[in-house]
């Protein structure tokens, strides 16, 4: 964590010093180094950073505001749980930006792209075989993420962007608690995916659509067993 708030200082050099500490603790409770349902040592974390405690206190806030951490009375700051509401909100969101980026990029994908999709294929096959879960989802989030930005509208990245952390935190989840006990997910998972690039390239737009929502129900039926 010390290692990645002195990048941010160095990449942000005039930014408010609470800020940055923010950043650095939502990065941490994204990429489940903090865990659900975790006590934050705020102490502990003041002396690691060597930065002041009130600092420390006033990022927990602002994380407070964004539902990452609550507080429990005489007890501190606590990481949220992950929750079944939440995961069912951000995959109707999913559901609604996915799939109609997806049918606008089908429109007018070109040879260059497809390349791009069949290389990242390849690259999640690899991790298929070797049973490396935490980097198959992030291959699978350069994915999907992948649709989004080469759909080319600027409304729909934003959208987007509003979500993909909790994505990505739920995802994440899932490649630590769910894939070594569930091994036919991943290789469902990775069939799906070669289904919605077969689509994008033959130009099956009605259809694009219905594989990637058919894709999201799917993460989420199987997470949703695991929280």
């Amino acid at each position: 964590m010390k290692k990645l708030l002195k990048q941010l200082i160095e990449n942000n050099p005039s930014e408010a010093t609470v800020k940055l500490v923010y950043k650095c603790l939502y990065n941490e409770i994204i990429l489940l180094h903090m865990l659900p349902g975790s006590k934050m040592n705020l102490l502990k974390i003041s002396n690691e950073l060597n930065v002041s405690g009130t600092t420390v206190r006033d990022a927990a806030m602002m994380l407070l505001k964004d539902g990452l951490v609550q507080i429990l009375s005489n007890k501190g700051f606590f990481v949220s749980e992950l929750n079944i509401a939440e995961l069912r909100d951000v995959t109707a969101a999913r559901k609604i930006i996915e799939p109609n980026a997806a049918k606008l990029l089908c429109e007018k994908i070109t040879k260059e792209q497809i390349d791009i999709f069949n290389n990242l294929l390849t690259l999640m096959d690899n991790t298929v075989k070797k049973s490396d879960y935490q980097e198959y989802k992030k291959l699978d989030e350069a994915f999907h993420r992948t649709i989004i930005n080469f759909c080319g509208n600027e409304s729909i990245i934003i959208m987007y962007n509003g979500i993909v952390d909790t994505i990505k935190r739920y995802a994440l989840y899932a490649a630590v608690n769910l894939y070594k006990k569930d091994t036919s997910y991943i290789n469902t998972s990775f069939r799906q995916h070669c289904n919605i690039v077969k689509s994008l390239e033959n130009s099956l737009i009605d259809n694009v659509g219905i594989l990637l929502r058919n894709h999201i129900d799917s993460d989420e039926r199987v997470i949703n067993l695991h929280i």
